[in-house]
């Protein structure tokens, strides 16, 4: 007769808290794209550094809470003897009740959040380059030297590409 290891449930319970902190760092993210366009819409310039600057530090913590997610993943997955490269999904398939509702749930808003903070973050990085675009051409037809803008970080420099907020591999 073989024995069956019991789930550690404070792995489990470790990998739900690090998920909400995840959400929390998303919906954080996700304001502060929305004060980043209502201050360029606005046109309220003069405050473009103040929300750079917040903007940056909300992708830095939300970084981090990636970070910790992904590590509390790897631990949860090994211990229902899963590979480390388990995704919250499978994770979710393999845990017992109520963790499989509950990863299931997280999933979901995570999807949700992160499609919103994407969607967010490629019009706001539309309506600066507009801005910026407008400046210089603005510049130009007076004889004036081109803006420098903030990049994906806050700091000085061209605005390219896009912001790629979370793996979305979870």
């Amino acid at each position: 007769m073989s024995t069956v290891d019991p789930v550690d449930t404070r792995l489990l319970e470790h990998l739900s808290s690090r998920i909400e902190r995840q959400l929390d760092a998303l919906r954080h993210a996700c304001f502060r794209f929305e004060v980043l366009r209502a201050v360029v819409t606005a046109g309220k310039q003069e405050w473009l550094p103040e929300s750079n600057a917040d903007l940056a530090q909300a992708l830095g913590a939300l970084q981090q809470t990636d970070r910790d997610l992904r590590s509390s993943l790897v631990d949860a997955a090994v211990s229902l003897g899963l590979s480390s490269e388990s995704t919250l999904r499978e994770v979710g398939v393999a845990a017992p009740e109520p963790w499989d509702f509950v990863f299931a749930r997280h999933r979901e808003a995570i999807e949700q959040w992160a499609r919103q903070a994407n969607e967010l973050a490629r019009a706001c990085t539309q309506i600066l380059r507009k801005l910026l675009s407008t400046l210089d051409m603005a510049l130009t037809m007076i004889g004036g030297e081109a803006p420098i803008g903030y990049d994906e970080t806050g700091g000085e420099g061209p605005v390219t590409g896009s912001i790629g907020l979370v793996n979305t591999r979870i």
